[in-house]
């Protein structure tokens, strides 16, 4: 793949390895390269299935090449394609048939504008992102595995206000951040828990999970940055979760970390030692959320330097250890030297 995709006529050119976000041609793009790999998937796997079964899923297959891999993509489309891969390589046919016919019932195209605020619902993409989450060995500072609790609609109403509130500062502060956000994410799952803050997953690519800010006990014992609420709270995890999806996507164009997966390593947002991939994506989150965090303070929101001074030394300590132990790309070493810009220090 070329590492500088090239502008469509009438577009604004971009730089594709910044953390610093960029005309909205760049996550269009690599959305793109995402959904074309997704679809390349599907088709191969009904022809697999076909070919070991015997079924003819020309309709299926017809329905997949009628997708249009240039907009929005349902996120469940790329949870089922990773759950009918499994199946397969399992020897679960039943499984895997039951993923593949996912498209005949299902929009694979994402047809709301901005983002959809939703509890967790039964779609393939909420159930395993949710799944994947509650089953993380991972404990926080305080000892405890994640825990999620069921989370009805009706209690949506002031977070989806929240995160209303959010996107619009974030458009008004950082347009570019905000174009890049909506055209990467179109989906955004609220949920109760304990010991958990958020999440996304490439195999859920288009969706964000935040755990709500109201029902883990600690939050009411325990520092000053626990105790954020309301959209300073959603600010963060929402700029955080999107932060991911975008390189999710840079990651497909180069993979920027060529660190074995063995080699652990010290986290800025994690209790446990964390591959080099795992900070880089730290980093580069982290960067974008200070970005906003000091955009909101410089506007008068004086509440956002508790989130600041949290976060700075975090970003830091893993730049710190980017810069010591990272065996980084050319493309990977230009986008870590964006990171300190796009934060601010």
């Amino acid at each position: 793949m070329n590492a500088q995709a090239k502008p469509l006529k009438n577009q604004k050119p971009y730089d594709m390895f910044t953390c610093l976000p960029q005309d909205v041609g760049r996550v269009e793009y690599v959305r793109r390269l995402k959904n074309e790999e997704t679809l390349r998937a599907y088709k191969a796997i009904c022809v697999a299935f076909e070919k070991g079964s015997g079924h003819n899923l020309e309709e299926i297959k017809k329905k997949i090449e009628a997708v249009d891999p240039a907009q929005r993509l349902n996120p469940s489309l790329h949870s089922i394609v990773h759950q009918a891969g499994v199946a397969m390589r399992a020897g679960d046919a039943l499984g895997c048939y039951r993923a593949l016919k996912w498209i005949e019932e299902e929009q694979a195209v994402v047809r709301h504008p901005g983002m959809l605020v939703q509890a967790p619902n039964n779609s393939p993409a909420s159930a395993e992102a949710i799944q994947h989450m509650h089953n993380d060995p991972t404990k926080d500072v305080h000892g405890r595995r994640a825990e999620i609790y069921e989370t009805r609609e009706e209690e949506l109403v002031e977070y989806r206000s929240d995160i209303e509130r959010v996107l619009e500062s974030i458009k008004l502060l950082d347009p570019l951040m905000h174009d890049e956000m909506l055209a990467s994410v179109s989906e955004a799952t609220v949920f109760r828990a304990q010991a958990l803050m958020g999440g996304s997953l490439i195999r859920t690519f288009g969706a964000i999970y935040i755990g709500s800010p109201d029902h883990d006990p600690i939050r009411k014992e325990f520092g000053e940055h626990f105790n954020i609420r309301g959209v300073p709270y959603f600010m963060e995890h929402v700029v955080h979760e999107t932060s991911h999806n975008v390189l999710f996507g840079l990651m497909l164009v180069d993979p920027m970390v060529l660190n074995p997966t063995t080699e652990r390593y010290s986290a800025p947002l994690r209790t446990d030692l964390r591959p080099m991939y795992g900070i880089f994506h730290a980093s580069f989150v982290i960067s974008r959320m200070l970005r906003i965090f000091k955009l909101m303070e410089a506007s008068g929101e004086i509440q956002y330097a508790r989130l600041i001074k949290h976060f700075e030394p975090r970003l830091k300590n893993g730049l710190d250890i980017l810069a010591q132990h990272g065996n980084l790309t050319p493309s990977g070493k230009q986008m870590f030297d964006t990171f300190a810009p796009c934060a601010g220090i």
